[in-house]
Parts: C-alpha cells; structure tokens; sequence
C-alpha cells in the first residue's frame, strides 16, 4: 500500500497551492534561511582552510588530505558560472555563498525528515518541521561555518540527504531510494570522511531489515551505485599527473601515493591531530557536546524537544506506532526508521569522540574539535522537530479541549481504516472506504479548533526561530569581517621583489595561496609553507619552484637520524644558507626544525607582519643607512595600511582564527616597536622622533595585550626616560604616545607640559610592572 494511500484517512483539511504548508512552508524555509545567509556572509577569504580549499578550486588542485575532489570541483564550476553570468564579489565571496546554499539545503531536508517522522502531513506537522529546519541552519555553530567556504556545510547536505533518503524508503518501500542512498554514500566520502559515521550504521539497519529483500542483483546494483559515487576522486590523478601545482598537497599520481592521501596518513588515519598530545576521553567530550548543544545551540529549554522526540521514536502510542514506521508485510520489515537516526547519532558521537584526538585545553583547537559536532545537530534538530510537535499536540489538548484530542485519535481511527480497505483492494486502488471513514470518524469539535491549533503551531514555531535568530545574528554576522583577507594583503604585499616567504602557521598559508592565485596578489613572490616543505612527497613538485634551491633530501628531518647523516635531508638553516643572498627571503611564524630555534648564523629583522633573513655577517640595518631604514618603515606602514584596526577580543575569542591575526600583529608591532627604540637610543644624540614613534607602538601594544611582557614594560620606560632626559626639543609634527591621563595630546586637548608630567610618571608606572 502506497504512502499516500495509508495518510489518506490521516489528512486534515488544507489549503491547497502555493498556500499548502507543503509548499508554503519549505519555500518560506529556504528564503528566510538564505537571506540571512547572504546578509552576513564573509566579504573576503575566512580563516582556517578557507583560503586553500578556494585556492585549489581556482588552480584545479589538490587540497589537503582527503583531498576534498568534490567540493574543489563544484567550487570550480561554480566559480566559472558566476563569473560568465556577472555576478560581483570576490572569488571568496562568491565561493561563500556556494557553502551557505549548501546549508540551506541540508535545512530543507531537515524540513522534509521531520515531515516524514511526524506522518500528519498537515500545520500540526509541518510547522514544527519548518522550525527544526530554520533553527538548525540559524544555530550558532551552524550559522557560522555557512557564511564562508569550507566542507562542513556541504557535509551537513549530505548527511541529511543520507538520513533523507533512509526515511524515504521505509516511507515507500521504493527501490530506487536504496540505490540513491549507495549513490549517496560514496559521493559524500568525496567532500568529508566523518560522513562513514552515519553511513555504517544506517547501511547496517538497511540490510538487517532487507535481508529478505536485497538479491543479489539488488546487491550490485548498490554497489556499483556507491562506486560510480566515489568517482570525483578520479580528480586527484588527473590533477598530479597532468597539472600539478604550486602548494597541492600529497602525490597522487601514483597508487601508494593516492592511497597515502586518500586515508589521511600524513595526519594519521582516524586522527584529526597530528601530535601526540595527552586529550581528553569519548565521555568528556561527549559532555561537552550536549553542554553545548543545550546551552548554545538550542537554548532556553527548547533541546529537551530533541528528547522528547527521541522517546516519540520509541513510543508505540504515537500516531500509531514508532515514529517512522509503516504498516508490516511479510516482504519489508521498517518500522524501526525513526529509531534508526537515533542509533546514528548515539553511533556518530561515541566513535567520533573516541577517535578525536584534538587537545581541547587550546581554544582555538577547541574551536576546530566543535565544528565537527554540526553533523550530530543534524540529527538533533530532527529530533527537536519531531518533539515540537509532540509538544504541540499536547499542549493544544490541554488549551483547546477534547477536539484536538478527538481529532487525533480520529486519524487513528482512519488509518486503521485505510490499511484495513488496502488490504482488500488492489494496491492501485485508492480506498475510498479510509476516506469515508475518515470524514464520518472526524467530529465537528475538530475543525473548529483546527484554526486555533494552526494559530498555536505558528505562533510558537516562528517565536523559536526568531529567538534563535536574535541569539546568533551577532556571533555569525561576518558581513564586515575581511580581516583574513587584508591580513593575507598586509604580509606578501610589503614584500621586495621576487621575495621566497616561508611561512609556519595555517593562516599565513591559507590566506595568501587565496589572495595570490584567486586575486592575482604579487605573482612574482613565492609563497613557501613548512609543514608542507616537510613531507617526502614535496619532491614531485620542487621543480615548479624556480627561483628556489632545495638542498638533497627531505626538510625537517632530526638531525642525527641517518637520513640527515647520509646528506639525504636537510634543515631549515641548510634550505636559509642555499638561498639567502640569491633571492630576498622572508619568514613568518614559529621557528621549525631538529631543536625549534633560531638557525644559526642568521638574523630576522622585523619587516611588517614578517620577517627579513639576512646573514649574521652581513649589515645590520642602522640609521647610517637611511635608504635601508626608509625600507623597513615603509613596509611596516604599507603592512599596516591593510590592518588600520585589528580584530577586538570581545567580537572574537582565543576560539576564532581572527583572535590569532591580532596576537601576530601585536607581536610583530612590539618587535618592530624596539628594534625602532634600539635604533633610535643608539643615536648621538638619541632619535628622538623615531624614540616616540617606537613608543607610539609600544603603547598600542600594551593596551591591546594579550600578556604581561617585560620587555615591553622595560622599553617604554626606556623610551620616555631617554627623551625626558634628551636635550633636543619633541617636535611638533609627529603624533606623540597617549596613555590615560594625557588622552588628546594630539589635538591639542592636552598641553604638552602635561604630557611630559605624565611621561615621568609613566617611567616609574612601566619599570614597577617590569621590576614586579
């Protein structure tokens, strides 16, 4: 007996059309979702892997392990499109807005798995559909990854596109549902392999429950299905062996090097961290998960719902069986669908949680460990939906009286009916008896409250999603937020020409792959990225370097081991000593290699937000040589032209990759601050324009501070002391240092004989801080 056929009796009285909530309801949905989306999307490039994942769609290259294939090709293609229709913004904002229309999808389908799980299919079920959807896609977490390019939404498509498809075909029994749903299975493993902790056990509950079905030409048929979906990953080939690129990660031109890829070994397969590093338990982070599900996600009560529709899957009194079931026949046993989701999430959660490795005393990593946890809030929010309506039937018999009461236990009754006059009568025939039955078991009391019932769902359903938008819009408003993208701007552009920079950290690298090979930024400077330089597989595409010497061997390797013995690796200092003096070379980031420290025999000058390396032998820059001074300053200008403002603590936490832009500007600041003050102090007489502007920074740096720094606390004393003591007169047209208490100098609100008060009394202030 079809579906429509067994609901026929269930159905309550609705507009038709356009008004229908069934086409008014998802419509309205999708709208909503999506112009919220595109109202706060990043402008620019977003931190963490934004930046080489859009970079390698651009270059049709390989990403990071797994490689990604089919994000980088629809990224591509979706590029080509928007570019040939018109449409402005960015690269990256065009890219953007691909990943919120994924979400938007992965809410649509939430929309449908609750409609499915409910089996009203009228207000009292499509409502609290329409909530779960547009509560998921506008939850913090989720609302936050959908405004920039990255693979989790597409991942929370496919997983409600999976647990779609699983409650499809136990709501038709259609074979073409489990062959779509193989097909599903291995195009997901082609954008994020956390989708296999879904797949498993809902394969596990197809082919229990199938076992009497599937044959063997079935069985093929799924699988083939399943392998024609893992085609995108014929890309990696393609791509390393016949247009290998700058900056793609792995070799996937050959079978060992595919498969290295394609199990992540480079990080270790079924590990998200590469260190080893003591972390927390499967139970701590499981905690932390429905801490934050239920203080964040879906506050002020409304998780509970995802409980109570958990036990609805469970509970034989609802609508006449367990959530997601159907009437049994001897050939298709699904009546535990609905509790099949639950089993994935409970799945989802403990093995994902088990395997995770990623150290959560660190924010920021913290951060990276609870993006995965968008895919469990797939499940949940299905479940919240299916709860909202449980609660709403409830909660309508109370307020209204015995109609709804009667109404429900009408359906019943009519689908009791319908399945009773289907059995008599060929399946192609419509039971005219259920409907019969249906309208003469439906009391009067019924349709008098259905209004009020439909007011009450409303109502409520649009509340929650207004109360979950009003908690996330400032978290997950990005609109303004190109920070990344100026920040990428503000290292590569102050550089000389054909500059070679090295860089240590993940954003460094991922932002300016972007801004170079999706914007055309400095094409003539080489960008050089340590972790990448590290591994074996580097050596297929060094050739594409050109002005670049690689010393035999493999970067990075500890030294006294016998590669490095027999000269067949080499360190950070040996790659420094080939270059340096052939080509500028610059660095940014943390010192990498056998002990973690400066190399030897070199010296890293402060040039913007990086580093200039120059010999130890050679010059040091001086204020003898005004045209290298001159240099340094314009690119600490030029660098922080980008960066007038830098990201504020308390729009972005330790948790965001904003929170490290500013950490590494300050840092570079306060070292370019004293390398000024050495100069300018080392002057006879002292510099004492160039002591104050030293000063300036220092100060910008100790109100912006992330920690105490006793040098910092030393040089500004230093610096005020020297120039109180100086002779030569402060000039007039540089702007001076402001503290509490001399705020306004510069115009002119405050005289200059304050400020020098102040000065004395900000000398004694710094040195106590650094004496303490």
């Amino acid at each position: 007996m079809s579906s429509a056929k067994r609901d026929a009796g269930a159905k309550a009285p609705q507009s038709s059309g356009v008004f229908s909530p069934a086409v008014f309801l998802p419509v309205t949905l999708i709208i909503t979702v999506y112009g919220f989306y595109i109202r706060t999307l990043y402008p620019s490039v977003p931190g963490g892997d934004s930046g080489e994942l859009i970079a390698e769609s651009c270059n049709l290259g390989v990403a990071h392990p797994p490689g990604y294939p089919l994000f980088v090709l629809v990224t591509r293609a979706w590029l080509d499109v928007t570019a040939a229709l018109g449409v402005g913004g960015s690269p990256a904002w065009r890219a953007n807005l691909l990943s919120a229309g994924f979400d938007v999808g992965a809410a649509f389908l939430i929309y449908k798995c609750v409609v499915i799980l409910c089996r009203q299919r009228d207000m009292r079920c499509h409502w609290p559909a329409f909530a779960a959807g547009a509560m998921f896609a506008l939850s913090p977490l989720v609302w936050l990854y959908a405004v920039g390019a990255e693979v989790f939404s597409l991942n929370n498509l496919f997983v409600a596109w999976l647990l779609y498809a699983t409650l499809k075909y136990a709501d038709t029994k259609s074979q073409g549902w489990l062959v779509f749903g193989a097909f599903l299975c291995g195009i997901a493993l082609c954008n994020q392999h956390t989708a296999v902790l879904y797949e498993v056990p809902l394969v596990l509950w197809i082919l229990w429950t199938q076992r009497r079905v599937i044959t063997a030409g079935l069985g093929v048929k799924l699988v083939l299905a399943g392998l024609v979906g893992l085609l995108p990953y014929v890309f990696l080939w393609y791509s390393d062996t016949y247009r290998r690129q700058m900056g793609s990660w792995g070799d996937c031109s050959t079978l060992k090097g595919f498969i290295r890829h394609f199990l992540r070994q480079d990080y270790g397969t079924f590990r998200l961290y590469s260190r080893d590093k003591e972390a927390a338990g499967m139970l701590e982070r499981t905690w932390l998960y429905f801490v934050g599900f239920f203080t964040s996600e879906a506050p002020f009560g409304t998780a509970g719902l995802a409980a109570v529709g958990a036990w609805a899957c469970f509970a034989k009194s609802f609508v006449g069986g367990p959530l997601g079931s159907v009437p049994n026949n001897r050939e298709v046993d699904t009546s535990t669908a609905g509790r099949s989701i639950v089993f994935a999430l409970l799945f989802y959660l403990g093995v994902f949680h088990t395997l995770s490795n990623m150290p959560l005393d660190d924010e920021l990593l913290f951060g990276v460990h609870a993006r995965f946890w968008q895919q469990p809030n797939v499940v949940a929010f299905i479940l919240l939906g299916v709860g909202l309506s449980v609660a709403l039937e409830w909660v309508a018999a109370k307020a209204l009286g015995s109609g709804v009461a009667d109404n429900r236990q009408a359906r019943r009754a009519a689908a009791r009916a319908a399945e009773a006059a289907g059995k008599k009568k060929n399946n192609n025939e419509a039971p005219a008896s259920a409907s019969a039955s249906a309208r003469s078991s439906k009391p009067r009391s019924a349709e008098d409250t259905a209004w009020k019932h439909t007011l009450l769902a409303s109502t409520v359903c649009v509340g929650l999603v207004a109360m979950q938008t009003a908690i996330s819009f400032r978290i997950s408003d990005q609109s303004e937020n190109d920070y990344m993208g100026r920040y990428a701007k503000a290292m590569i552009d102050p550089l000389p020409e054909n500059a070679v920079f090295v860089s240590a950290y993940d954003m460094q690298w991922s932002s300016g792959r972007y801004m170079q090979d999706c914007e055309g930024l400095r094409p003539d400077v080489t960008l050089l990225n340590n972790a990448v330089l590290s591994f074996d597989w580097f050596a297929a595409q060094a050739h594409l370097y050109k002005n670049v010497t690689f010393p035999k061997g493999q970067f990075l390797a500890k030294e006294g081991t016998a590669d490095y013995i027999n000269k067949n690796a080499f360190s950070f200092e040996e790659f420094l000593d080939a270059n340096v003096g052939k080509v500028p070379v610059h660095h940014a980031g943390a010192f990498v290699g056998a002990t973690d420290v400066k190399p030897k025999g070199f010296e890293f000058d402060p040039w913007g937000v990086g580093t200039r390396v120059r010999r130890s032998t050679d010059p040091a820059p001086s204020l003898e040589n005004a045209k290298l001074m001159d240099a340094f300053d314009a690119a600490w200008r030029k660098a922080r032209s980008y960066l007038p403002d830098l990201p504020t603590p308390q729009r972005f936490d330790n948790s965001t990759w904003e929170s490290t832009i500013r950490m590494d500007v300050l840092d570079k600041q306060q070292a370019y601050g004293e390398f000024l003050l050495d100069e300018a102090l080392a002057a006879d007489p002292i510099d004492v324009p160039r002591a104050l502007t030293a000063a300036a920074l220092l100060e910008e740096c100790f109100e912006n501070r992330l920690r105490d720094s006793a040098s910092m606390f030393k040089n500004l004393g230093l610096a005020y002391a020297r120039v109180i003591q100086s002779k030569n007169p402060i000039p007039t047209n540089i702007r001076l240092p402001e503290w509490d208490g001399v705020r306004g100098v510069n115009e002119g609100k405050v005289s200059m004989e304050v400020w020098q008060k102040g000065a004395s009394l900000r000398v004694l202030d710094m040195w106590q801080k650094f004496l303490a």
